[in-house]
Formats: C-alpha cells, structure tokens, sequence
C-alpha cells in the first residue's frame, strides 16, 4: 500500500512538473512573440513607398560621403533613424539564409543603438534545441514571427585586408518582452546571421558617431 501510494505520488510530482515546465514554455513562446514596444519597423506593406524614399535618400548621402573624402573642410554627413533603418532594411534584406521580415531601429542618443529585427522563433531555437525536439513542437508556434532586440555601442573596428567594419557591441539583448544576457545573440544565432553584429564600411568613412534621432558620418580628412 505504501509503495503504491508512493507510486501515485511520484506520478503526479511528474504530472505536476511537466504541467509546469509546458506552461512555462507556452508563456515563454507567448512573451517572445510579443512587440517590445509599439514600432514603426521597415520592411513592413503599408510603409514600403515611405521606406524606398528613405532609403534612396540614405544611398545619395553615402555617395555624396565618398565625394567628400580629402576635400575641403572635414564636414559630417547626416542619416536620419528612418534613413539608417531602411538602409538597414534593405541590406539585412539581401541575407537570403536569414528570414528577416521587418527591422526597427531606434537611436535614443548617447551612442546607443536600439535594432530590433523580426524573425520566424524557429531560427533562434534552431541552435539550442535538438532537430528532434525541434520537429515535435507544433509549426504554429516555432513559425510565429518574434522580436530580436539589441540595444549596443557601435564602433569602427580594423579587420583582415585592410578593411574595416562597424561593429555593435551588445549591452542588453531579448526575445519580443524576454529579456536576456548580452551573450545570448551569440548563442542563439547561426553563425552566418552574426553578420546582423558587423558590416563593412566605405573606406571614405572615418568616424561614427551616434546621436539622438541620427548618425553623422565623418569622411577621411581633415580635423574637424
């Protein structure tokens, strides 16, 4: 009698823990779908004429950066957040191993950088997960469009052949409302998509700088 009750006990301990464990997992998959925040993301139907005018207007200005270079008095060039995220948009974009459908971009000032891209959850559980447990979940929920925030320092970096890059230096990281630790892009991202933390620059470009609601792009020069 003792083993049995023993038995019934052990049985629902179980029962209870993997109730638990499910509702954790559905809460959790919930608070990832969801926005951080109310965005207005590039990349998206009703805002795609306003996008392409953006983004024509940030392709010019890095034109007019490269004709900047060694000429003149060192004056910056500036790209407007809407600018810079439907540049953004549009190079994420060519990532064809990366399903993105939608990019926010926020410039809060101080130089930081808020990026938010909107990716199917598959891709983030893709690292973590077994393929096997992977294929039992069901296509509604690792299908499902979710958030990736990273907020980060931009900074120009050296790289091999004499090129050089602009990096973004994760200080905070999350999932739609999840937070999570700065290292957590790193292990939840393919290797291909860390990309998304690293882009070439035109080697007229000299400096950086963030600020509230734009970027100045400073050419190779004098002073300023």
């Amino acid at each position: 009698m003792r083993l049995g009750c023993g038995g019934c006990l052990g049985a629902l301990l179980a029962l209870a823990l993997a109730v638990t464990a499910l509702g954790g997992l559905i809460w959790g998959i919930q608070q990832a779908g969801a926005p951080p925040e109310p965005v207005r993301a590039a990349g998206l139907e009703d805002d795609a004429e306003a996008e392409r005018e953006a983004r024509v207007r940030a392709e010019r200005k890095l034109v007019e950066l490269v004709a900047r270079r060694g000429r003149g008095p060192r004056t910056p060039v500036f790209l407007s957040e809407a600018e810079l995220e439907a540049l953004l948009a549009a190079r994420l974009g060519e990532l064809g191993d990366l399903p993105i459908a939608a990019v926010a971009l926020r410039l809060p000032g101080e130089g930081v950088v808020d990026l938010a891209v909107s990716l199917p959850l598959r891709v983030l559980l893709a690292e973590t997960l077994p393929r096997a447990a992977l294929g039992v979940l069901p296509e509604a929920w690792v299908g499902r469009p979710v958030w990736l925030r990273l907020r980060g320092r931009p900074q120009v970096e050296p790289g091999g052949g004499g090129r050089r890059y602009l990096r973004l230096t994760v200080d905070r990281a999350g999932v739609g409302r999840l937070p999570l630790p700065a290292f957590a892009p790193r292990l939840l991202l393919p290797p291909s998509a860390l990309r998304l933390l690293r882009w070439p620059i035109p080697d007229a470009l000299e400096e950086f700088r963030v600020e509230a609601g734009r970027v100045s792009l400073w050419p190779r020069g004098s002073s300023p």
